[in-house]
């Protein structure tokens, strides 16, 4: 932010998508699907399609239900991820579509291909703010704050300062 440079975010699974097409020999017009453990009985995932010139970016991320995912996909299908990809290639495959599996911790081109994907935004001059690169949380958090108490904080409580209060927190 300092120097004002230029940034760019860079979805994670659309840079492993990138790196299985890499490192893998996936003809065009096969659906790729990046889908990781999201625990809970659901899987993180988003679909591809592999175009002539890259990938083609199917879906959102999102979070859903393995058998949920796996019913939605009607073709040959190559799956990346952890192992929930097997579970949803042995689903896809029980239907008579063919599949193929590819392990994320064996793709070793990642930071390669997140480098690409964000110089080629940048090249088109697609960039973001640095305030504005946060987080993808697919699911919403459980864990919330809920107060016990009216003024669980003490918030407003701490009065006017003085030498008495000071005093009081110097042995902390």
């Amino acid at each position: 932010m300092a120097s004002g440079c230029a940034l760019v975010g860079v979805p994670g699974f659309d840079a492993i998508a990138l790196a299985a097409l890499e490192r893998n020999n996936i003809g065009e017009g096969q659906l790729v699907c990046v889908i990781v453990d999201a625990r809970k009985g659901e899987v993180y995932a988003a679909l591809y399609r592999v175009v002539a010139d890259g990938l083609e970016k199917l879906s959102e991320e999102l979070v859903i239900a393995l058998k949920h995912l796996a019913s939605q996909i009607t073709e040959d299908t190559t799956f990346v991820g952890d192992e929930r990809a097997k579970d949803a290639a042995a689903l896809v495959e029980s239907r008579g579509h063919r599949v193929a599996v590819f392990e994320i911790l064996k793709l070793d081109l990642r930071g390669v291909c997140v480098a690409a994907l964000g110089g080629a935004d940048f090249a088109r001059g697609e960039t973001d703010r640095a305030a504005s690169i946060e987080p993808l949380y697919i699911r919403t958090p459980e864990a919330t704050f809920k107060p016990t108490s009216k003024n669980p904080a003490g918030i407003g409580t701490e009065g006017v300062w003085s030498i008495e209060r000071k005093n009081s927190f110097g042995n902390i």
